[in-house]
């Protein structure tokens, strides 16, 4: 099974931060480079990833398989 994303790349106070949408999904994940990351007031996190390698692209599950997923 292939699933999709979409990728934005934006810059909030001089931060690099790259948000990707899964189609079809209800998952969003909000990445950046930095150590302290400060967001706008209308973004909230709702769990804090980074260290959890189940969020990580190749690891991502929807449903019983495996999948894959494209940018």
């Amino acid at each position: 099974n292939i699933i999709y994303k979409t990728g934005y790349n934006f810059t909030f106070n001089y931060q690099h931060l790259s948000l990707d949408i899964f189609d079809k999904n209800n998952l969003v994940i909000l990445e950046s480079n930095n150590d302290s990351v400060e967001l706008p007031n209308n973004i909230g996190i709702l769990k804090d990833v980074s260290n959890d390698i189940n969020y990580r692209n190749a690891n991502l599950k929807f449903g019983n398989d495996k999948i894959l997923c494209y940018s």
